[in-house]
């Protein structure tokens, strides 16, 4: 039997007890990753926290590599700071593909689709772009204070 989303149930599963949707936009609270392993105020990005650092208007990008680690630097054409993001690659069903050239990072946006996620791309020729990439696969999190 299926899940009553008028009795306030939030997950909906077909007859054969598969999971088909949840109706989130947002992920819940009690659902953010960043906040359930880092504790206190630490969330994960919102969509719209991620539109502003990965604008080409608003941001430069350089290739860096920290500790041997591979990555991309952001920095604001506002305020002159600037973050790392490191070329992690992402987990699919079976690999880890892409480390070294490119990240992909989750938002806490949901896309809509079934079982699919907002997340942020970037490549070490500085092109960066969001797509709606299945909730199980591995990408990172880059927590963040409100």
């Amino acid at each position: 039997a299926g899940v009553n989303p008028a009795n306030g149930d939030a997950l909906w599963y077909d007859k054969d007890g598969n999971f088909i949707g949840d109706n989130k936009r947002v992920l819940s609270y009690e659902d953010d990753a960043a906040r359930d392993m880092l504790g206190g105020d630490w969330r994960m990005p919102r969509y719209a926290d991620c539109s502003e650092l990965f604008d080409e208007n608003n941001t430069t990008v350089a290739n860096v590599t920290y500790n041997g680690v591979k990555g991309l630097q952001v920095t604001s054409k506002k305020n002159g700071n600037s973050i790392v993001l490191p070329f992690t690659g992402v987990y699919t069903e079976t690999d880890i593909v892409e480390k070294d050239i490119m990240g992909k990072y989750w938002t806490n946006s949901l896309s809509g689709e079934t079982q699919n996620a907002r997340a942020w791309n970037f490549f070490e020729d500085g092109s960066r772009y969001d797509d709606s990439t299945l909730r199980y696969y591995g990408a990172c999190i880059r927590p963040v204070l409100p």
